[in-house]
């Protein structure tokens, strides 16, 4: 009866002590690692490099009804910026941007580029390649450091704890000159994330775009993803521009150099 008891009582303490590793090991709903592609590129035919440039990026026609609510004087500023970019357009012109000038998009339009991502994933830190312009960046899961200690960058600093099968992620310190759906960035700007998977092929990722000074409220919006494995990330470098930027803003292409 006492061995009985005893067996009784061990298996108890077993019981407990392995709780905690399967309440958190790695399941497959929390394994993001993979190519995948943008489903908000709606027009996307094909694999190829050359179908992707031709028909360039559609937004979804969506976004307008949940355009970010600007206060002043950022709103009025927008206003007059929309109304010099259709007047351009008229005369056939348009405006620099940072795709222009061969910089990254940043956080958080890289994560929606013709070309795909790649997830990398390890248990302390998720590694997203974007093969666009071949920017990477990296969420930590751990504690974000102080402020003082990040140094701002195109991807800014993220760092995430799970939720379940959810990564829930918090970026700071994006570069100041890097804006997101033309809101200005204050250099407060922070965005956070729920990433998450829908089924094995599928992701799903709810952002939350972060700005008191600039923002009436957070943007939300969310974007999916399509699992693309078969495809292999390169490396892709902007190092034959050949824009040039005019005095007054807008962008001639050089043929003869």
């Amino acid at each position: 009866m006492r061995s009985k008891l005893k067996d009784i009582l061990l298996c108890g303490v077993l019981a407990v002590v392995l709780l905690p590793v399967a309440a958190f090991a790695k399941g497959p709903l929390r394994d993001f690692s993979g190519v995948w592609y943008s489903d908000q590129n709606l027009n996307r035919v094909s694999d190829t490099a050359d179908d992707l440039f031709q028909k360039g990026e559609v937004l979804d026609p969506k976004a307008k009804a949940t355009a970010p609510k600007l206060r002043e004087p950022y709103r009025l500023k927008k206003e007059k910026e929309d109304a010099l970019k259709a007047e351009k357009l008229k005369q056939d012109k348009i405006l620099t941007d940072t795709e222009i000038q061969c910089r990254p998009d940043g956080m958080p339009k890289m994560m929606r580029g013709i070309l795909p991502i790649e997830i990398v994933q390890t248990p302390k830190k998720l590694v997203i390649v974007a093969e666009e312009l071949s920017l990477v960046r990296r969420i930590f899961i751990d504690k974000m450091p102080p402020a003082n200690e990040i140094t701002p960058s195109y991807a800014g600093y993220s760092a995430g704890h799970w939720e379940g099968d959810t990564l829930v992620v918090n970026t700071v310190q994006i570069r100041p000159d890097i804006s997101f759906a033309d809101i200005p960035n204050t250099g407060k700007s922070e965005v956070d994330e729920r990433i998450r998977m829908i089924d094995k092929d599928r992701l799903e990722i709810q952002f939350t775009y972060k700005d008191d000074l600039v923002l009436e409220e957070p943007y939300k919006f969310t974007w999916t993803y399509t699992r693309h494995d078969e495809h292999k990330v390169m490396e892709y470098v902007c190092d034959n521009n050949k824009y040039t930027i005019g005095p007054d803003g807008t962008v001639q292409f050089n043929i003869d150099d």
